[in-house]
């Protein structure tokens, strides 16, 4: 009999783990829609503006359609490749003590000094 409950309490315990970690994968996959979900408004709302800027420039005679497809291109070349991504930039060098600048820090993690960064640097 010791053995049998044994058993049913084994099988208890891995049933209810089983559902645990079901439960976590569900929460981990809702956050992960729902952040999805915030990126892709952010982008629905960042090419709304891109267009809101262009309608602007090219209404106002600055530049043309044909320009602006050149300079796509020249941006998406400068990696060598036409695939319709930015080039990746390396991180910078530090003003003070010539070291690379680590991540996105503002300061220079080794001697403090202070980093300009590209504002459209990936």
């Amino acid at each position: 009999m010791t053995l049998m409950f044994r058993s049913a309490y084994a099988a208890s315990v891995q049933a209810e783990h089983a559902q645990t970690s079901a439960s976590n994968a569900s929460s981990t996959a809702n956050a992960a829609l729902s952040k999805m979900e915030m990126m892709q408004a952010d982008l629905e709302r960042l090419m709304m503006i891109t267009e809101a800027m262009w309608l602007i420039i090219k209404e106002n005679n600055l530049v043309s359609d044909d320009e602006l497809v050149a300079k796509i291109r020249e941006v998406d070349l400068r990696d060598g490749r036409l695939d319709g991504r930015v080039a990746k930039q390396n991180n910078p060098e530090c003003p003070g003590c010539k070291r690379t600048v680590i991540g996105k820090h503002p300061v220079c993690l080794y001697c403090g000094a202070v980093v300009d960064r590209d504002p459209f640097a990936r």
